[in-house]
């Protein structure tokens, strides 16, 4: 963040430079023009031009951070996997909320349906804070009723223009849908629209059935889930696609900007471990399809071992067995591809391969992974060396 502020700072120095050249040229080349048109018209689209590029700089984009996220075969081979993550910032969106009003009495009318903190159709999650523009409000609270979907709202402000109120949770709701936002005053009633974006929750270390398609329309078409923490330390993985950049960024409440993020330029995987939030506390996650086609994906998230939905042994070999938290085909093949053996359905623990001496739970290209090291096999571990190997790897957690 310093370093962004410290970029604009000296834009606008240099911007401001620029303009000021540009005004003392202007008044000196005006003293001229009668004897040389020609050199101030030339030195003048020069000049144009030039402080033009110094305004287009001011608007580059955050730049995207590069990344390699390993395979499965890294955990086996004692491989390294690198994420990047970027901490603070502010959410943008695109998008409308539109309304009419109908009925009898005082006339009602809705002009916008739109999300207060990003003015836009975009992170309208339960709790979050939503304006409704237009005219004829009642000034007291209590004779302004607000539904969404037909489920209540609770009004926060109301003047005689503008309506605030909390999203309420629309329990019916899977998928994000357009709804109808309704105001009631005494018989008038006005009604706007705008997206409803559901939250299903992430139980850490566990497998589950998500299965969402994510279509390539920025913030407007993102997901959310929300999800209570465990520990200090949380893995969190995206994955299951090929060929697009998707994001994430994670929410301490519904109302705030996010305060972390993780926005490689990988194309088959997004994942982090993040140490900054705290334990046994609900947090907010928006995943952002950023470049690609429509996909679906796997999220999941991990603080400890997870809860096996498939394994792969390469006990023979080095000692090791992983859990995956994801049955799918891609961590099939890397097993395989790596020397190991697939069992659908299985758990290191369930095949009786010895003692386990240690446990790492890491990210990888295709999956959430916890590697179980033995003390006997191909290559026998101890507590010690477990650990060592563990730790050596980025984004791990050892126990």
């Amino acid at each position: 963040m310093h370093l962004h502020l410290h970029l604009h700072l000296h834009l606008h120095l240099h911007l401001h430079l620029h303009l000021h050249l540009f005004a003392d040229s202007i008044s000196n080349y005006s003293s001229k023009i009668k004897n040389n048109k020609g050199i101030f018209m030339k030195k003048l689209i020069h000049l144009s031009i030039l402080g033009l590029f110094v305004l287009s700089l001011t608007n580059c984009p955050t730049e995207k951070k590069a990344d390699n996220t390993p395979t499965i075969a890294a955990l086996l081979l004692s491989g390294s996997s690198s994420r990047s993550t970027s901490s603070t910032g502010t959410g943008t969106g695109t998008g409308t909320g539109t309304g009419t009003g109908t009925g009898t009495g005082t006339s009602l009318t809705v002009t916008s349906v739109l999300n207060k903190l990003t003015s836009s159709n975009s992170q309208n999650i339960p709790g979050a804070e939503i304006r409704i523009s237009g005219s004829g409000f009642s000034t007291t609270l209590t004779e302004n009723v607000v539904t969404v979907s037909g489920t209540a709202a609770t009004v926060l402000t109301a003047t005689s223009t503008s309506i605030t109120f909390t999203m309420p949770e629309i329990a019916s709701i899977t998928e994000n849908q357009t709804v109808n936002v309704v105001v009631t005053k005494g018989t008038s009633t006005a009604t706007g629209t705008l997206t409803y974006f559901p939250t299903p929750t992430i139980t850490l270390n566990a497998t589950n059935s998500i299965s969402r398609t994510l279509n390539p329309t920025g913030r407007s078409g993102s997901h959310w889930y929300k999800f209570t923490t465990l520990s200090t330390n949380t893995i969190i993985n995206v994955s299951g696609y090929t060929g697009r950049d998707i994001d994430f960024y994670i929410f301490s409440v519904p109302t705030s900007t996010y305060s972390t993020s993780a926005i490689s330029t990988i194309t088959n995987a997004e994942s982090g471990k993040f140490t900054s939030l705290s334990a046994a506390t609900t947090y907010y996650i928006e995943v952002v399809l950023y470049s690609g086609t429509a996909t679906t994906y796997n999220i999941g998230m991990a603080s400890q071992a997870v809860t096996s939905a498939g394994s792969c042994s390469s006990h023979g070999t080095t000692s090791k067995c992983i859990d995956y938290l994801f049955n799918n085909t891609a961590s099939q093949t890397d097993c395989t591809t790596s020397g190991g053996t697939y069992t659908a359905g299985g758990t290191c623990v369930g095949l009786g391969l010895g003692t386990i001496v240690g446990k790492c739970t890491i990210p990888s290209g295709t999956n959430i992974g916890t590697v179980n090291y033995y003390g006997n096999g191909g290559s026998a571990f101890s507590a010690g060396t477990a650990g060592t190997a563990c730790n050596g790897l980025s984004s791990s957690i050892f126990q």
